[in-house]
């Protein structure tokens, strides 16, 4: 029974270093994501060498099989929990009391190899560091903002199972003595492994599905983006007017911007200058707008912005503030000054269904508007109907 014991964790390991191997395949080639599938890959390399110098418990040294036997299980999940904090994007979160639960295991674990001889104690110590580091993962993953998806509730119950799987140990080594002793023949040991690599083989099927599912929403962001200015694209304005188009109008405005004299921008200093002014161009859009608006790069030097809750009055106000702050933009490019203004066509819609007419009358005052002079803003006026439905 003893042998199958080991046979178990020993085929446990070997599991975790498949994982880690594919992993760090992964994270070789990986573009997206790559910090998290590195993290992720080293942690189950560690999780795979601590398994395999426990399972040797006995045929090695103390040292070996114990004191970095632990450690390893315990690095291993300071590194999945680095990948937890990356993912979430707050890279080295709870790295401090991650560090801290190591040097406390492995006080712990050398008293009660050494100093205090205990079998006892040494699984309370070491279910206890590693409780608290399935505690920080959770709490990391409870961190990331919105909605949490499928997978990362799942992993949130994994670390809540790993959890109790040390508990259950450390009930089992005060209440049953040396029968809590991994490599005893004992019925509870082999529930205890069973429930470890129901644990990892789980854990390591939902990070691929963590994984995936971002690359996918990743995928789908750069869909709808413009990758020179990191404002929505034309795919994606189709998609916010077609949704508005189905609620009631509550006061959408639309504007229209256009760079004054572009061509000639490019044609004097080139279009690595046109491009850089665009790009100060959608951040000072973004800067001056709510947080519910929406920028767009419509084509060229063409933005869009819908103002959501809107009356004519605010619309106005913040396209002069758009132009106005557009103005101040000042481009040295190899020694030169790069300036221009803006024309702003701008429309207000208060009916639902209406986006086409209300994109046309932007359009419309946009071209009043550099008709006029350029470096202004026009509005598009609604047409009214008569009873008759005649214009």
């Amino acid at each position: 029974m003893n042998l199958d014991i080991q046979t178990m964790l020993t085929a446990l390991a070997v599991m975790l270093l498949g994982n880690g191997m594919i992993s760090g395949f992964t994270w070789k080639n990986a573009k997206l994501e790559r910090a998290v599938f590195g993290f992720w890959s080293m942690g189950q390399i560690l999780f795979s060498v601590g398994m395999l110098l426990i399972a040797l418990r006995g045929e090695i040294s103390v040292f070996l099989s114990l004191i970095v036997g632990n450690l390893f299980l315990v690095g291993g999940q300071v590194a999945i929990q680095e990948g937890f904090a990356v993912y979430v994007g707050q890279k080295g979160l709870y790295r401090g009391m991650s560090l801290v639960n190591i040097c406390l295991l492995l006080a712990g674990v050398i008293y009660a190899a050494y100093f205090e001889p205990s079998v006892n104690l040494r699984i309370v110590i070491y279910s206890a560091a590693a409780s608290a580091m399935s505690l920080l993962s959770m709490i990391t993953l409870q961190k990331k903002e919105g909605a949490k998806n499928a997978p990362e509730k799942m992993f949130i119950y994994l670390q809540a199972l790993h959890i109790f799987l040390m508990l259950l140990r450390s009930g089992a080594a005060l209440l049953q003595n040396e029968y809590a002793s991994l490599l005893h023949p004992a019925s509870i040991q082999a529930w205890i492994i069973m429930g470890l690599l129901s644990y990892y083989s789980c854990q390591s099927l939902c990070f691929f599905w963590l994984v995936a599912r971002r690359l996918s929403m990743e995928v789908q962001r750069q869909a709808v983006t413009d990758p020179l200015t990191g404002l929505s694209n034309r795919r994606a304005l189709d998609e916010a007017l077609q949704q508005l188009g189905e609620k009631n109008g509550d006061g959408i405005g639309f504007l229209f911007i256009d760079v004054d004299n572009f061509k000639t921008m490019n044609d004097c200093y080139g279009h690595q200058a046109g491009d850089s002014f665009l790009i100060r161009l959608a951040d000072e859009i973004k800067k001056n707008l709510r947080a519910d608006d929406l920028a767009f790069r419509y084509a060229g030097d063409e933005m869009a912005v819908i103002i959501r809750k809107c009356n004519q009055e605010n619309l106005l106000q913040a396209a002069e503030r758009i132009r106005t702050k557009v103005n101040e933009i000042e481009i040295i490019w190899e020694g030169r000054s790069v300036k221009a203004t803006i024309s702003i066509g701008a429309a207000l819609s208060t009916e639902r269904n209406n986006m086409e007419s209300l994109i046309k009358r932007a359009d419309d005052a946009l071209y009043e508007a550099k008709a006029a002079g350029r470096n202004m803003v026009r509005v598009g006026e609604a047409k009214r109907e008569n009873k008759d439905g005649a214009e």
